[in-house]
């Protein structure tokens, strides 16, 4: 093998290595392996989330762990059961049916919940309570929104905070409008008499104005008479005494 052999296989092992940093690039890169290794969708975080949601529901009344495996003391006020709850399997899947809240599109969002049994529930219960116990498994379902779990109820709230910050202001109701008519026409009220006040006082000046000027006018006329007497006066004496 000489040297115009080796450049030719050089160049193909570079090109190879191109090619293979380029593709781990684009695969690095695309949504699905972004989702894959930023979402924490494992069954743990589910299961973790579960546990804190069924612990700060308000119907909740004990949810304590015992020392038997995945076995906890459970009661709660949707019905009358305080015993064991023990998890069977947990189920993380898009393809999970949801059959309330239509309102949402759950269709196409990652859901999951805990399969488990009330070890010490009699068969009868689930005829007598079915419709308690339908508002429990709709508390048992979770979904992942906004990279969290979170329950149907905060799912809602967080779609309404959403829509919130999305909408416009609301319009103005008629009370508000008329109030803001009111305010209009008093301020354009108070203006129209500042105005006529102002105008008033100017005219009050200018009349003032010209009664002293009148007044100074007749003044200097009377000045001037008393002068004009005044020489008057001195003109009859000098006759006088010339005589």
């Amino acid at each position: 093998m000489n040297a115009f052999t080796k450049r030719p296989n050089s160049m193909r092992l570079f090109l190879g290595v191109i090619i293979c940093i380029f593709a781990g690039a684009l695969f690095i890169s695309s949504p699905s392996y972004a989702d894959e290794k930023h979402a924490p969708i494992s069954k743990e975080s589910f299961l973790k989330a579960w546990k804190a949601h069924q612990k700060n529901l308000p119907t909740t009344v004990t949810f304590e762990k015992t020392d038997e495996p995945n076995t906890y003391i459970y009661e709660t006020t949707l019905f009358p059961y305080k015993g064991k709850l023990k998890i069977l399997n947990v189920v993380v899947d898009k393809a999970l049916d949801y059959y309330y809240d239509y309102d949402l599109d759950s269709e196409d969002m990652l859901k999951g919940l805990v399969e488990i049994e009330f070890t010490d529930l009699p068969e009868k219960f689930y005829k007598r309570h079915s419709y308690s116990l339908n508002l429990w498994e709709r508390q048992n379902y979770l979904f992942y929104v906004d990279n969290r779990w979170m329950s149907i109820d905060q799912w809602r709230k967080f779609e309404a905070a959403k829509e919130m910050e999305t909408s416009p202001a609301p319009r103005a109701t008629e009370s508000e409008d008329k109030k803001d008519l009111i305010v209009l026409i008093s301020f354009a009220i108070f203006l129209c008499i500042w105005l006529f006040a102002i105008l008033r006082t100017k005219k009050a000046y200018k009349k003032a104005d010209e009664s002293i000027e009148i007044q100074k006018q007749a003044f200097k006329l009377a000045e001037e008479s008393l002068t004009l007497q005044k020489e008057q006066t001195d003109y009859l004496r000098q006759l006088l005494k010339d005589k």
